[in-house]
């Protein structure tokens, strides 16, 4: 751990002395639950790598879970204090699912058939894991849309994505979804 704060040290320097900024993206951010049962003190510090305005914004991704870290104390404050407030993705309107079907974060819009595109959405209620999942056995296996639904759901990414959103619920939310089930 002493290796990667010395290289931070001089990534800072280097960085401040470039009148530059540093995008630091932590996925799956809920690993540092992780990090906390090993070194409560190596996480303070990497809170405050993260938290380090003179060279650095930091951007934190994970499931629910990730409120969990949250609730970890480090001399007198939580670990997200200091963090702007936790936004969680659900399922994405039709504009940002169909932009995540045309690929449109690549730079090029690929041109999907209109019923394609509904069909991809109603079969993942626009859930952005499950659009990503189909698009990804869609165009990089090129399969047809109905095979690669069909290799989603048997192969479980369906019921993972609702399992770990189930799971991550708050006890309230749990009880509002069975007693509706």
């Amino acid at each position: 751990s002493e290796n990667l704060f010395a290289l931070l040290r001089l990534l800072k320097r280097v960085i401040i002395k470039a009148q530059k900024k540093l995008l630091l993206l932590v996925d799956e951010a809920e690993s540092l639950i992780a990090v906390v049962e090993n070194d409560k003190g190596l996480l303070g510090k990497l809170r405050s790598v993260m938290q380090d305005a003179t060279f650095a914004r930091t951007i934190l991704c994970g499931s629910r879970r990730l409120s969990e870290v949250s609730q970890i104390e480090l001399v007198g404050s939580d670990f997200l204090d200091g963090f702007e407030p936790v936004l969680f993705v659900s399922s994405f309107n039709d504009g940002d699912a169909d932009a995540l079907i045309a690929q449109s974060h690549t730079g090029g819009w690929l041109h999907i058939p209109e019923e394609m595109a509904a069909e991809i959405k109603e079969k993942a209620n626009c859930h952005p894991y499950l659009i990503q999942s189909i698009c990804l056995y869609l165009y990089d296996h090129e399969l047809d849309l109905p095979k690669a639904c069909d290799y989603v759901m048997q192969q479980g990414m369906a019921e993972k994505a609702f399992a770990d959103d189930f799971r991550y619920l708050s006890p309230i939310e749990k009880e509002i979804l069975m007693r509706i089930y």
